[in-house]
């Protein structure tokens, strides 16, 4: 372990769906996969009602996030998670990891994570950091909004 390195040196915010209610998919913009060796897509349910279904994927896509299509890695498993309506939806998580390796086999370089919360939705949000950059530290591809402090 390096305790050398500061956790922002490591791991910063490169996408974001802020806290909404939520019905039809909300994306991230899009993340340039060539920085970095993995990014983690968080998606954080609030009080979604329990009779809709959640879906939150990972789409391989062009610069502008268009022409996208949900991720297979190589071992053929589609980079999607749905949960079926359940009460236990509410005030919970769901986390997708992306290596860089995992679109080799895309048509393209970027990614954007989509969340959607059924027909009657809810409070959700999503946040993906990137994890192990390439080239310099974290904070080097952090969000413009975001405000780093180092103590």
């Amino acid at each position: 372990m390096d305790t050398n390195s500061l956790a922002t040196e490591k791991v910063s915010v490169v996408g974001l769906v802020p806290p909404q209610t939520i019905t039809a998919m909300q994306f991230t913009a899009p993340i340039n996969m060539s920085n970095f060796y993995q990014v983690l897509g968080i998606a954080e349910l609030g009080a979604v009602n329990t009779g809709d279904a959640i879906t939150f994927a990972a789409y391989a896509c062009d610069a502008s996030g268009n022409n996208a299509s949900i991720i297979v890695d190589a071992q053929g498993v589609q980079k999607e998670v749905v949960l079926a309506a359940s009460a236990s939806n509410p005030d919970s998580t769901i986390e997708i990891g992306i290596r860089a390796e995992d679109l080799t086999e895309q048509t393209y370089q970027h990614l954007k994570f989509g969340l959607s919360c059924g027909t009657t939705g809810g409070p959700a949000g999503v946040v993906a950091l990137n994890l192990e950059p390439k080239y310099g530290p974290a904070s080097k591809f952090a969000m413009t909004s975001d405000t780093i402090q180092n103590g």
